[in-house]
């Protein structure tokens, strides 16, 4: 190949909660010397196009609705002016909840014909931390600063952290709890859906909840401020009763305790970005309990020593 060349690429992210499609322009290299095998690297990315973030289309609680799926992401591409046949790269990684929904090979199908040479990834808990971690700027700020730094990516049914020092991983973890795992009707405070890691934090704080059944927002500030003390656990690698029901890896061999923290994810969104919550309505503008999740992070007073 010659010294150099540019790419089109697109990346999707489907999540438990949310998708999003971006298209970069990829600039090769080969970086090898004069004589030695070609080592390619690419030197420069520019994003070209960024979607709206919008909500995973399902069918029901545990179905994806891959067509539905399809049609969002051919529409990105419509709005973005890219035909597929120009896209010579891509990736589609999917992630949390969403990674264990029973057609995930149906979305893997609907999608595979938006891209030349796809790679398609459904993501570990382990993988998946490490990819929101760098993604997040948390390697590189460790790595500038010669520190040691945890970040933690929470969304709607899954939290993944992991703790570089120097820019390097060195311990990454994941637990089954998000935002999405108690829904909340927006209109009119009644729950809608109680996931499975819901029902064991339910059970370990005694709050008997019923699908159907209006919830105070006194209720829900105590079940986010219990997956607060989980993210904690997350964090350090320790193993309550509840935290063993909670993980999706073994705990972190070694703690994040200490180190920088930073939060990303739909729960870093609100975690930098509070918006004011005194009533349910409030909490549950995605008719769920996000939001109240990322206050409880914010006030819980281990968390804040770090």
């Amino acid at each position: 190949m010659s010294d150099s060349r540019s790419l089109l690429s697109v990346g999707l992210d489907v999540g438990t909660t949310t998708t999003q499609v971006i298209f970069s322009r990829l600039n090769l290299q080969d970086v090898a010397r004069a004589g030695q095998i070609p080592r390619i690297n690419i030197t420069d990315r520019k994003v070209i196009y960024q979607s709206p973030i919008v909500f995973t289309p399902l069918i029901d609680a545990d179905t994806i609705d891959a067509d539905k799926l399809n049609e969002i992401v051919r529409g990105e591409y419509a709005s973005a002016g890219i035909d597929p046949s120009q896209v010579e790269t891509g990736a589609v990684i999917i992630t949390g909840e969403t990674a264990k929904k029973k057609n995930a090979d149906e979305i893997l199908r609907a999608l595979s014909g938006l891209a030349g040479d796809f790679v398609v990834s459904v993501a570990g808990p382990n993988v998946e931390s490490l990819i929101a971690g760098r993604g997040a700027g948390a390697a590189e700020y460790s790595q500038k600063h010669f520190a040691t730094v945890t970040n933690v990516d929470i969304g709607g049914g899954s939290a993944n952290s992991v703790t570089f020092q120097s820019g390097n991983a060195i311990g990454a973890a994941a637990m089954n709890y998000g935002g999405r795992i108690l829904e909340v009707e927006h209109g009119n405070g009644k729950v809608r859906h109680i996931a499975e890691p819901a029902k064991h934090i339910l059970k370990d704080i005694n709050l008997r909840l019923e699908i159907g059944e209006l919830v105070s927002l006194e209720d829900l500030r105590r079940f986010t401020d219990r997956m607060a003390d989980m993210t904690v656990e997350l964090i350090e690698g320790t193993s309550s009763p509840l935290a063993q029901k909670l993980y999706l890896t073994p705990p972190v061999g070694v703690s994040g305790k200490g180190s920088v923290l930073m939060f990303s994810g739909g729960i870093g969104h609100y975690y930098y970005k509070p918006i004011q919550i005194n009533s349910v309505a409030e909490v549950t503008i995605h008719d769920d309990v996000g939001p109240l999740l990322a206050e409880s992070l914010r006030k819980h007073s281990q968390l804040n020593s770090y």
